[in-house]
């Protein structure tokens, strides 16, 4: 790692030489000319020690050595660095004076007589021959080896789906436990993995839950973790009786399968504790754990030890030649020769075999092959450190220097750790592993070193985004010993629990984000004390805070000069800054995400010059910004900004200008009546993807209206944006029209995948967006004033509803191409909405889910039902709803709404008309899902709605309802509120006539699920004993509600009852009222907890 370290101090030392102020002093440049070749003496032989380190104890002390001078040196310049950026940005250029500079020629000599010691230290070691760079060029390709697929397994998971699958029943009533026992790297997390993928397996469990529980066995933690992935919330207690009620409560009644992942210790009370809170999973439940240790999985009471044993020569020569092999064509027989006797040397460890094989797939030489195959690694690796492969450390030396500090740095992590990437390379960014130049696009350069580092499969476990680019990754805990092997001797690197906290060296200093009571000890009496002694680490290159909190950040914080990443996210107390915090000039990332409290940043926060990324996420009360913003011409992340829009001494839209690498998301509140909006220069941002335009309420006058709207609508004209935006929202935009960029918006946007319009009450028309080609989801919101929606909208050039005759109507036109979502709301005053089916044009060919509420339509758009993709259907507040009058069923007919699945009704003021027309098959045939909700003048849900493909139906608030009848296949059925006649009786949803003749009226054996909510009858709905196969029964917020055990033992079926606030019923549970007789009722939750009858 010496060598990296050597680059970048050259790196720091020839930019000083670059400046005139070091130039003139005397003696400075010779001695800084002498530490440069010295530096590249020394560099030229530093490979070949680092190689040679490794069995031989004298080139390894020399290293260490070399490197601690190396540190030194990085600092020293680093600090002459920020003195030339302090004078640059306090004094505006003016020269250094001498007195600063006093220390310079002393400081250059000292390191040159360290280093001269250092030379002539190497003439007593073994010979060190100068190697050539390793360092290669970038590669075109961000590909990565990612391989899902398991070599020499097949019989491992046949034996381990098998146990999982058969019909044991528990022993004890205790969940049976599957133990899968091998060595470091042979693929225990993997092959559970792909177990966990098997359909047979995905189909027999109901939950799949898997938690790495790693060292320590932490018990509330793995605890929080399993209900956090049974439930999807994390209970706050920490008390361990809570914790178990919690646990029990999360896992019982459900067949579910839990993978522990990775345990390394045993303790009898621990796992006791946790055993007897899983213990109550329904019959079929598995617990698989995976470990290096069989003693640990006899401990822990396996019924099943899984021993996983090495890949044959074989399966490794297959394995490895997947991977090696996949690009070769050219003398691929030599290739294949020398391949298999590699794979042979990893000793069936499929870990090695996959770093290896990712090693030689770079390879392109037969001799680059020999050279591996003959490395005296294989043989030689240290007696010291048995438990490291060979492969690792071959891939290692391989590494570029530039990607082996980076590499190594990971150690910081904690064991199996997810990890963001994005974090990741602001770390390096931080340490200065990927230039110390911040003109350069450092985020890119760390991005392609993480895709290189990830080819040689030093990281794994990826999760991506919806684009399929890597967002979280992890490392084998192999891997991660080897990186903590590599910096165990560099404590000026980074924290190792709390002994390094005195080391005045230390270039990183952060809280486990898992320890909550390190975290929360920063919250202490002596928390000023705590911060004011970690701002004494001058070295310190990362200060990570993240869930501490503190009230204030002393303002000795500006002691860090070399601070380049400082994060304070999840912080719950601090309302601002100091105004020291700015005076540190090397600062590149600053995080400030969820920092509830904050109110307002620092006054100068123009002087970060560094600044690259400013984190703001979830800091609502975070009013104002201070100017100076236009200074920060480096900002990559600003995710939001707030501006003063009455011209005081806060933050100008003018600002943004200078700001043309801001990336990612922009949100700009306090929008207003500034002019000089486009000075902020939006359509210069190509790489902001995503644009907020949020204005504020204007104060009324009435004489100057028609001024401010004017003002209004040319500050949003000025903000055209870039053409590369995906997502565009506007809100609470008081001018009369869109902008003149949006009239074109095809053109000047088209690649919009996004775009919301919220609160324009004023615009009476809306921009032609049909012909935006990649426009995904479109939502608009309180368009007050839009009367019409009308083929302006799509952009055919008409203001009527209805063919020109004109060019749109014979040429082939697709409207909409590519939209799936569409919501309408609060548009009060359109009454009117055209859908221009006609010759040559193609509507809405994609769109899946619409949302119509509020409008003031006579009727739906006709032809809306012709539409073949639309599977969701939601509307609400409209004056009726009926199906186009002009579509004739008929046997010749298409269905109307063909692929509907799911179909929400809501304050329906007029009353559903019902066809009368017959053809009623021909209607939404594969509705599933029916929802009523708020319609106080529904009588009868038209037959037509009825789908035989209905399997949900929710009733709520519909007084007036006599009853419709229940679909023969109908799964689950919801009341809710008044459902009129209903809420007495279901004996009109049980009349025959559905479905086929023989139909039996008793006869509903796929009802599953029955649930009654804010009813106030006091008894069960007549009718209810006739559903007999009811599985699940909820009884919610029913305050008059009675019943007796008795009126349940019609339900044979029943696996689950929930009371939730019924009091009459609470009581009969307290008094254990006849409630034996239901002992076959697995499961009873009386608000929200278990009810174990006695």
């Amino acid at each position: 790692m010496a060598h990296a370290v050597i680059s970048g101090v050259l790196e720091q030392l020839r930019s000083i030489l670059q400046t005139d102020q070091v130039n003139l002093l005397a003696g400075v440049p010779n001695e800084s000319e002498k530490l440069e070749d010295t530096l590249v003496l020394i560099q030229a032989v530093v490979e070949d020690a680092e190689e040679k380190q490794v069995n031989n104890a004298v080139v390894k002390a020399w290293l260490e050595r070399l490197t601690r001078i190396l540190y030194d040196a990085d600092d020293v310049l680093d600090v002459w660095n920020t003195r030339i950026l302090s004078s640059q940005i306090q004094l505006l250029d003016a020269p250094i004076s001498g007195e600063v500079w006093s220390g310079l020629f002393s400081q250059f000599s000292c390191l040159n007589e360290r280093l001269d010691r250092i030379v002539k230290n190497k003439a007593l070691l073994p010979n060190l021959s100068e190697r050539q760079s390793r360092e290669e060029p970038p590669r075109s390709t961000s590909s990565f080896v990612d391989d899902s697929e398991i070599y020499g397994r097949v019989d491992d998971i046949y034996s381990i789906v098998s146990m999982l699958l058969s019909e044991t029943s528990h022993q004890d009533s205790h969940v049976p436990l599957i133990s899968i026992v091998g060595t470091g790297g042979f693929g225990k997390t993997t092959l559970v993995q792909l177990i966990l993928k098997d359909k047979e397996v995905t189909k027999n469990f109901e939950k799949l839950m898997w938690v790495c529980v790693s060292k320590p066995f932490d018990l509330e933690r793995v605890a929080k973790s399993i209900i956090k992935k049974a439930t999807g919330d994390v209970p706050s207690t920490v008390d361990w009786e809570d914790l178990h009620e919690c646990l029990s409560e999360s896992v019982r009644g459900k067949k579910f399968l839990l993978v522990l992942d990775d345990v390394w210790t045993y303790d009898r009370q621990i796992w006791g504790k946790l055993k007897v809170s899983l213990d109550g999973g329904a019959q079929g439940s598995r617990i698989i754990i995976t470990t290096r240790d069989e003693n640990i999985a006899e401990k822990m009471g396996s019924t099943y030890i899984h021993r996983l044993g090495q890949l044959s020569d074989e399966e490794c020569w297959s394995f490895f030649k997947h991977i090696a092999l996949r690009e070769i064509q050219d003398d691929r027989e030599k290739f294949e020769e020398i391949g298999k006797e590699i794979a042979l040397k990893c000793k069936g460890v499929p870990l090695a075999v996959k770093i290896i094989a990712s090693l030689m797939r770079r390879k392109r030489s037969v001799v680059e092959w020999e050279d591996v195959l003959a490395s005296n690694i294989w043989e030689e690796i240290s007696k010291d450190e048995p438990e490291f492969l060979p492969s690792l450390l071959l891939s290692y030396y391989a590494l570029p220097s530039r990607l082996k500090r980076c590499f190594s740095y990971c150690a910081i992590f904690q064991e199996d750790a997810e990890i963001d990437k994005d974090d990741l390379v602001k770390l390096w960014m931080a340490q200065g592993f990927l230039s110390y130049d911040s003109s350069k696009d450092l985020e890119k350069t760390g991005t392609n070193y993480f895709n290189d580092l990830a080819m040689r499969s030093l990281f794994q476990d990826f999760k991506k985004d919806s684009e399929g680019n890597v967002i979280r990754w992890k490392m084998h805990d192999l891997v991660h010993d080897f990186a903590r092997h590599l910096t165990k001797k560099e404590s000026s690197i980074f924290m190792e629990n709390d002994k390094e906290v005195g080391n005045i060296r230390l270039r990183h200093f952060g809280v486990p984000n898992d320890v909550e009571d390190q975290a929360n000890d920063v919250e202490d009496t002596s928390a000023h004390l705590k911060l004011i002694i970690i701002c004494q680490m001058t070295c310190l290159r990362v200060l990570d805070l993240c869930d501490s909190y503190f009230e204030e950040l002393p303002d000795e914080v500006e002691r860090l000069l070399h601070l380049r990443l400082l994060d304070l996210s999840d912080n719950r107390k601090m309302e601002k800054l100091p105004e020291t915090v700015c005076n540190l000039f090397n600062l590149q990332t600053l995080k400030l995400n969820w920092c509830r409290s904050l109110k307002k940043l620092p006054k100068g926060i123009g002087k970060l010059r560094n600044l690259r990324h400013l984190e703001l996420e979830g800091t609502y009360k975070l009013s104002c910004f201070p100017r100076g913003l236009e200074r920060l011409s480096c900002l990559r992340t600003l995710r939001r900004v707030v501006l003063d829009r009455d011209g005081g001494k806060g933050c100008q839209i003018g600002e943004l200008k200078l700001l043309d690498h801001i990336q990612g998301e922009l949100i700009i509140e306090g929008l207003g009546q500034m002019a000089d909006s486009i000075e902020a220069v939006l359509k210069k941002k190509d790489k902001l993807r995503s644009l907020v335009l949020r204005f504020s309420e204007e104060r009324q006058d009435a004489d100057g209206e028609e001024e401010m709207r004017k003002r209004i609508e040319s500050v949003l004209d000025g903000l055209q944006p870039h053409t590369n935006l995906a997502m565009l929202k506007i809100e609470r935009y008081k001018g009369n029209r869109f902008p003149l960029w949006m009239s074109s918006i095809n053109t000047y946007l088209p690649n919009l995948v996004k775009l919301e319009l919220n609160w324009c009450n004023q615009c009476s028309e809306l921009p032609a967006l049909g012909r935006l080609q990649n426009l995904e989801h479109l939502e608009l919101w309180g368009l007050g004033s839009v009367k019409r929606i009308g083929c302006e909208f799509y952009g055919l050039g008409s203001t009527d509803g209805r063919s020109t005759g004109g060019e749109d109507s014979v040429q082939s036109v697709v409207v909409f191409p590519k939209l799936h979502t569409l919501q309408i709301y609060y548009m009060k005053q359109c009454e009117e909405w055209h859908l221009p089916f006609r010759r040559g044009v193609e509507i809405f060919p994609k769109l899946r889910t619409l949302t119509v509420h509020d409008l003031k339509l006579q009727m739906l758009p006709p032809g809306l039902g012709k539409l073949n993709s639309l599977e969701e259907l939601n509307l609400g507040g409209l004056n009726l709803f009926q199906i186009d009058d002009n579509v004739t069923l008929s046997a010749q007919e298409v269905a109307v709404f063909p692929v509907l699945k799911k179909l929400t009704l809501s304050q329906i003021k007029l009353p559903i008309r019902r066809d009368e027309e017959g053809g009623e098959g021909f209607i939404m045939p594969c509705l599933q899902v029916l929802e009523i909700r708020g319609c106080p003048k529904l009588k009868v849900v038209p037959h037509y709605l009825f789908s035989p493909a209905l399997r949900s139906l929710k009733i709520s608030k519909c007084p007036q309802l006599t009853g419709p009848c229940l679909p023969p296949l109908l799964e689950e059925l919801e009341l809710c509120f008044n459902t009129g006649f209903l809420s007495k009786s279901i004996l009109p949803l049980l009349i025959s006539g559905i479905g086929s003749p023989d139909h039996n009226e008793n006869d509903y054996p796929n009802l599953h699920s029955f649930s009654i909510k804010w009813s106030e009858e006091s008894s069960l709905p007549q009718g209810f004993n006739q559903l007999t196969a009811i599985q699940s029964l909820i009884f919610w917020s029913c305050e008059f509600l009675d019943f007796t055990p008795e009126d349940l033992k019609h339900l044979p079926m029943l696996q689950e009852l929930k009371i939730f606030q019924c009091p009459i019923l609470e009581e009969r549970c307290r008094k254990r009222e006849s409630w034996t007789t239901n002992s076959h009722i697995p499961k009873i939750v009386l608000n929200l907890k278990d009810f174990i009858p006695e």
